[in-house]
């Protein structure tokens, strides 16, 4: 399955970024946009963003105001826009998935690269069932057994696209601390790091430690996470998880500065080996 294919979301950003374009072309106001939808500023801003699905006639109404006349073109967008409004195989999650996140498994699912800094817990690509279940209980500790299990199921769906025929690159630099927090109990985090070793073998996946030694760093206490596409698929975006909200970055200039603050991290951890021989003595201890 392409990631096109797997992510409707994609095409809604591919499709809005588009639109975009061609509304400033014709020189023209998101309010004149609207009015001929018969619809708020909101609404174009959130067909622009990506974040609704689309309407073929709203496209074809849009192509006649913004003075597209090619058919190739027109067919092109107009099939482009039929896709955004399948669902996601995380569809199926939809009462376990808060309504902020299911952004981010859209973008996820057809990201080409993903990388991430966390000083806080395991990457979630990574963790195991249980390490995993342990955190959902403590992040929602009036959940129910069943409602931890389908969040557990969910974050492990997410890693099947590791193993894909076409699979993503997912780096992860990962504060030392994160390695010496036991959550889970002694056996639950050996077995973790045990994973994440061998995860570490896989072609598409790197692992990198930022130790104590190394002091302060531009990312102290604040986990990130870059989502990279294809340059003809959309822009690549940040996602900043807080505490009861999350952020995505999405401003070239913002983004970049994220992208130079995970070099910075790359350059000064310690090399994917030698952070893999550290796990793997940790979780000898």
């Amino acid at each position: 399955m392409s990631r096109m294919t797997a992510a409707p979301t994609m095409r809604r950003r591919k499709l809005g970024a588009e639109l975009k374009r061609l509304r400033l072309v014709a020189g023209l106001t998101m309010r004149e946009a609207a009015k001929v939808l018969r619809a708020t500023e909101s609404k174009v801003s959130r067909m622009e963003n990506g974040h609704v699905p689309f309407k073929q006639m709203d496209i074809e109404d849009l192509l006649d105001l913004y003075g597209v006349r090619d058919a190739a073109t027109r067919a092109e967008l107009v099939d482009l826009g039929r896709d955004t409004r399948a669902v996601g195989w995380w569809h199926t999650f939809s009462d376990a998935v808060p309504q902020d996140f299911e952004l981010y498994l859209g973008l996820e699912a057809g990201a080409a690269t993903v990388s991430a800094f966390t000083c806080g817990f395991i990457e979630g690509l990574l963790q195991t069932p249980a390490y995993a279940t342990v955190l959902i209980r403590g992040a929602a500790p009036g959940a129910s057994v069943s409602e931890v299990d389908r969040r557990v199921r969910l974050r492990l769906e997410r890693q099947h696209r590791l193993a894909d025929a076409n699979p993503p690159h997912l780096r992860v630099i990962m504060d030392e601390a994160v390695l010496r927090r036991p959550i889970g109990g002694p056996e639950v985090f050996r077995d973790q790091l045990r994973h994440l070793v061998s995860c570490a073998q896989r072609p598409n996946i790197t692992l990198q430690v930022l130790p104590f030694g190394r002091g302060w760093h531009p990312a102290v206490g604040r986990s990130f996470t870059i989502l990279a596409f294809p340059e003809d698929v959309c822009a690549d975006v940040v996602y900043v998880e807080e505490v009861g909200s999350s952020l995505y970055v999405e401003k070239p200039g913002a983004t970049a500065r994220y992208k130079r603050m995970l070099d910075e991290l790359a350059v000064i951890a310690m090399p994917p080996d030698e952070s893999v021989q550290l796990i793997r003595t940790i979780s000898e201890e």
